[in-house]
């Protein structure tokens, strides 16, 4: 399986894979818009999908999920400072 979509092809809707992992619709349709199953839901999914037929390894999943992007807001870089301490007045030269 190449992509997290193929996974979510096993199941005729997000609603109907939803159901099949115990996992609520809207969390499952998350997975599909990021393209990445989550790991805690790997084996549920993995027992789900040998119930339709279909063997599905771990090594599949890693192998479908997308690369998680940078969280949250890149970390503050300090401008250099030219020897001066805060509160400190530039006067012009």
């Amino acid at each position: 399986m190449a992509k997290v979509v193929d996974i979510f092809k096993l199941w005729d809707s997000t609603t109907v894979f939803a159901k099949a992992i115990s996992a609520k619709p809207d969390t499952v349709r998350k997975w599909k818009k990021f393209g990445r199953i989550p790991q805690d839901a790997w084996p549920s999914v993995i027992v789900a999908a040998a119930l339709k037929g279909c063997e599905l390894t771990v090594e599949d999943i890693i192998a479908a999920n997308t690369p998680m992007k940078q969280r949250g807001r890149p970390a503050h870089k300090p401008k250099a400072s030219k020897n001066r301490r805060r509160g400190d007045i530039a006067l012009p030269a």
